[in-house]
């Protein structure tokens, strides 16, 4: 049997935007707060504010990983 091709390689493309690690960090801050809180009693109110600050602090530390990561995908493929 033959060896199969190697995958074709990702196209570069640029890192998301900050809003969009912000929208996302907040969605799952909101996914792992809400059961655990609303269950001992917390506000809805308080749980999405909460999530939405949390989503804020992360949103920097997400975009960064993901530019390193690309940066890495493109030394990778050109190596």
């Amino acid at each position: 049997m033959s060896q199969p091709d190697p995958p074709a390689a990702l196209p570069p493309r640029e890192p998301r935007s900050w809003f969009v690690h912000a929208a996302v960090d907040t969605a799952v801050a909101f996914l792992l707060l809400v059961i655990v809180l609303l269950i001992l009693g917390v506000s809805f109110w308080i749980v999405l504010i909460t999530a939405v600050l949390v989503g804020l602090a992360a949103a920097p530390f997400t975009r960064r990983a993901e530019v390193r990561a690309l940066e890495a995908r493109k030394t990778s493929d050109a190596g």
